[in-house]
């Protein structure tokens, strides 16, 4: 089972405000998180000290953006990060099914 959530940051160009985002989801179970509105310019993957990942790209700092936050754990299972424009990226990992009886 995944825990998701989608969350418009109204941007985290800078370390303080991506700390926020962090102490904010301390208390939450969410493995992934989608993020919107990141405002960094590139793209980059940030393996955080915690140990989760943060992923955004942007092409114009400060407007637009999209990203993950990753649970260490599941980062694993992560296949593929993928942008597709400033307003769409794609998450692809790896989900083990099991029907039992």
């Amino acid at each position: 089972e995944l825990e998701l959530l989608y969350y418009n940051t109204r941007g985290i160009a800078n370390k303080e405000r991506l700390i926020e985002l962090e102490e904010a989801l301390l208390q939450s179970k969410m493995d992934i998180v989608g993020l919107s509105e990141v405002r960094r310019k590139g793209e980059e993957i940030i393996h955080r000290k915690n140990g989760n990942y943060f992923y955004y790209n942007e092409e114009t700092q400060g407007y637009k953006g999209v990203g993950f936050y990753i649970r260490e754990g599941l980062w694993k299972r992560v296949r593929e990060l993928k942008k597709v424009n400033e307003r769409i990226c794609v998450l692809k990992i790896f989900v083990v099914s099991y029907h039992g009886n």
